[in-house]
């Protein structure tokens, strides 16, 4: 089950990732097409640039902080589910011992009294 996590999760962090870089990539061309657009001679305001920097480029970077956000919460919640308590109500081995240890020293010491 835990080879099941990691994996998944791996594969997540991985989309994120190859997301970033096509984020980066589409921020290049976009920047590309505002710039043949400028040296065509047509005139661009600072709102269509945003616009289309917006609109072009910013899904693939939502895309990735949501792809490495699901990994990350899928993380904690496998962890929180899977956690095991040790229960306060067995005795360790160690315990049984070290407690017929002093058992018996007791009883060695009642002997000589």
């Amino acid at each position: 089950m835990e080879q099941n996590k990691k994996i998944i999760c791996g594969l997540f962090y991985v989309l994120s990732i190859i997301l970033l870089v096509v984020f980066i990539l589409n921020l290049i061309q976009t920047y590309m097409y505002i710039d043949s657009l400028k040296s065509n001679g047509e005139t661009i305001n600072f709102l269509t640039t945003i616009n289309t920097y917006i609109s072009s480029s910013l899904p693939y970077l939502i895309y990735s902080f949501f792809s490495y956000g699901f990994a990350t919460i899928f993380s904690l919640i496998y962890n929180l589910l899977t956690r095991t308590q040790p229960k306060e109500n067995t005795i360790k081995t160690e315990d049984l011992s070290s407690i017929n240890d002093l058992k018996s020293t007791v009883s060695k010491m009642k002997k000589f009294n």
